[in-house]
């Protein structure tokens, strides 16, 4: 069964119970009042025949119920019956009435003084009768005919009213819940038609911030997301088959080379020298792209332990210095912290080790004056580390795009390197809960932010 017509039967049986609910306590409500307001009007003329009994001088007399009779309304198939204390009959009327009313009856009146009861269709009330030398029962009985009328006319069009309150809300909300899963309608049709090349596939939500509406424009946004990973990963795989088709291409054409040659001995060592220094650039190629794609897989740091962020900086920059003996690292602390807490974070040694490293050997290979300024900051909740260097700076595009892979500024020119560190840098600060930030400062000052948070925290 479809989900719109499933909605439609669902709304539709809700306003079936609910107006099944009102007209049913409507009618009951309706046919209570119409019994003790008949009930009222039967009490009334047996309280004018009792009475006039109760009241006359000389006991009962015949003539009084006829007196009676003028001034009252006769109901219809009334019945009036007069019994004495032992339950004999000494007054009936039509003359014909007759009716044998159960002993509990006669016991409840006497209790209560009134007992009303319905008799059949019948509507009646006995009254019990209390006065020296007058004591007795008086029944009355009568059927609301006009009442009982306007009950089967009321049922009539309370079944009217139900069936036609459900034919219409069946039909309005056969439509309503049309338009209301039309997002969905659309989003499953264009499920149908959606591959890896062909994204490019929207729905257009209604202006009302509902949620199918928002089901419509988060999948929208799925679909933007979706795309820029298929985009980045087209671009990924495009630029890692170029860095591995250069070293590749050099490697064939130096091996052709040999082959077609009879070389000396001093020109196969260059030869394979040019070699060991392709298939270098092809390991570490490779061994970057398994370290970016294992990162980049890692929902979160499963082994993390508390780290001294200054003493695995201080490592990180003694591993850079034997490569860079000419340039001069620096670090500082803006302001001593009072605790060792002001500088311990929760994460993973090699890893920040492996990151601090990159961001240290980029700021030493972008410098230009062969100087590089490191600054360990702490606020009330973040640890806060700052590496400057002056040197060629990126322009606006190019910082949007700094920790792509593969992405390489023009400031790279003439520069080894396959634009993986950064990246696989930015991943390691994400698993760490931080943030990574590059700023061009005035007079060519190169500025990478890096922002921890504290284990204290």
């Amino acid at each position: 069964m479809k989900l719109r017509l499933r909605l439609a039967l669902l709304f539709s049986f809700l306003v079936f119970v609910i107006l099944l609910f009102s007209l049913s306590f409507t009618y009951l409500l309706y046919e209570k009042f119409r019994r003790d307001d008949f009930l009222d009007r039967v009490k009334e003329n047996a309280n004018l025949f009792s009475n006039a009994y109760l009241y006359s001088a000389n006991g009962y007399n015949p003539l009084l119920p006829a007196a009676v009779k003028k001034d009252r309304f006769t109901l219809s198939e009334e019945q009036l019956i007069l019994f004495d204390s032992s339950r004999r009959v000494i007054y009936s009327w039509p003359d014909s009435a007759s009716l044998h009313v159960p002993s509990d009856f006669f016991l409840n009146a006497q209790k209560q003084g009134y007992y009303y009861f319905s008799d059949g269709y019948k509507e009646s009330v006995t009254r019990y009768l209390d006065k020296p030398g007058k004591k007795g029962y008086f029944y009355a009985s009568a059927y609301d005919k006009f009442g009982r009328r306007k009950i089967e006319n009321l049922k009539l069009i309370m079944l009217l009213t139900l069936m036609g309150g459900l034919l219409l809300s069946g039909l309005l909300a056969f439509f309503y819940v049309k338009q209301i899963i039309k997002p969905i309608a659309e989003l499953t049709q264009k499920m149908q038609y959606i591959t890896d090349n062909n994204l490019f596939e929207r729905i257009t939500p209604g202006n009302n911030d509902n949620e199918i509406n928002r089901i419509a424009r988060n999948f929208n946004q799925m679909l933007d997301r979706l795309d820029n990973a298929v985009e980045m990963r087209k671009r990924f795989v495009q630029q890692a088959s170029h860095e591995l088709r250069t070293p590749l291409t050099n490697m064939l054409a130096q091996t052709e080379v040999a082959l077609t040659k009879t070389l000396s001995s001093k020109e196969s060592r260059l030869i394979l020298r040019s070699l060991k220094e392709d298939q270098q650039h092809m390991i570490d190629l490779t061994n970057s792209l398994l370290l970016l794609s294992k990162y980049e897989k890692l929902p979160f740091l499963k082994e993390v332990s508390p780290l001294r962020v200054d003493e695995v900086l201080f490592e990180a920059v003694d591993s850079v210095k034997i490569n860079f003996q000419d340039t001069r690292i620096s670090v500082n602390f803006n302001s001593m912290p009072e605790h060792d807490g002001d500088l311990t974070i929760m994460g993973n040694d090699i890893l920040l080790n492996s990151a601090l490293q990159n961001l240290v050997k980029n700021a030493c290979n972008y410098t230009d004056d062969s100087e590089v300024h490191i600054t360990i900051d702490t606020e009330k909740n973040w640890l806060k580390l700052t590496f400057d260097n002056h040197g060629r700076q990126l322009n606006g595009a190019e910082q949007q795009r700094l920790f792509i892979p593969f992405f390489r500024g023009e400031n790279s020119t003439n520069k080894k390197g396959f634009g993986l560190g950064l990246s696989i840098v930015h991943r390691i600060i994400q698993l760490h809960k931080g943030t990574i930030t590059y700023n061009a400062v005035n007079d060519r000052l190169n500025r990478f932010v890096v922002v921890l948070p504290l284990a204290k925290a």
